[in-house]
């Protein structure tokens, strides 16, 4: 497997909700927005993740996003991920594969569905993150 580094964004989780907790673990949902470039094209990022974190700080997260690009046009995506929390606020790394779809003519975002992308997320303590997006080639 080949992957190619083919964006980057930054941003904020802008909300939290509890949906379970237990002694073993916690279910939250985030919302959050981001902004950054893919394949050259600049975009804003809505989305929402469902994070699963257990007793020992594994997380795992599955969601879907919207990017707004500013030519008009606009991809969803759905993700699924797994990571660490570090259990201090909203600090986590957590390595994910997003699957685009679009109904745009673009070829830069046809090509964006084609084939899973891969992410690297990071969130500070205060949820500021960083999404680093590598096209996986087969």
């Amino acid at each position: 497997m080949r992957t190619e580094k083919i964006g980057e964004d930054k941003g904020k989780i802008t909300g939290m909700r509890v949906i379970e907790g237990a002694a073993d673990h916690m279910v939250c949902e985030y919302d959050f927005q981001d902004k950054g470039s893919i394949l050259g094209i600049e975009f804003e990022t809505s989305g929402t993740s469902k994070s699963v974190i257990n007793s020992e700080g594994m997380e795992y997260d599955d969601g879907e996003a919207v990017m707004l690009m500013t030519n008009g046009d606009f991809v969803s995506y759905h993700f699924t991920g797994l990571g660490n929390s570090t259990k201090k606020g909203y600090e986590a790394k957590v390595q994910l594969t997003l699957q685009f779809t679009t109904n745009s003519d673009s070829e830069e975002l046809q090509r964006l569905c084609r084939s899973p992308v891969l992410a690297e997320f990071a969130t500070d303590e205060e949820g500021n993150t960083k999404t680093t997006y590598y096209e996986w080639k087969f």
